[in-house]
């Protein structure tokens, strides 16, 4: 289950990063709070089935394909993602 959460995680960033949509801009479009965003981006925060639907239709990608596959991380956020990795890592 981690395994399928950190793939949407990185799927979530990955999808939103190629499109050049900022936090907020992926927040306001799905209907959630940017701190949903953040924190799920961060595996902070499991999504649930309705949020994690909304992502996937807002990014036109399939839930299993979100859950599953890994999309290419573009360079800007590579840092990121190793920073988060660490942090969760560590608690």
């Amino acid at each position: 289950e981690s395994d399928e959460i950190e793939k949407f995680a990185n799927n979530v960033i990955a999808q939103r990063l190629t499109r050049r949509w900022s936090q907020t801009e992926l927040a306001e479009k799905v209907g959630v709070s940017l701190q949903t965003i953040c924190r799920l981006e961060q595996m902070q925060r499991k999504p649930s089935l309705w949020v994690a639907y909304a992502i996937c239709k807002v990014l036109g990608v399939s839930l299993d394909d979100m859950c599953n596959k890994e999309y290419p991380i573009p360079n800007v956020a590579t840092r990121m993602v190793g920073k988060r990795r660490s942090n969760y890592e560590r608690t």
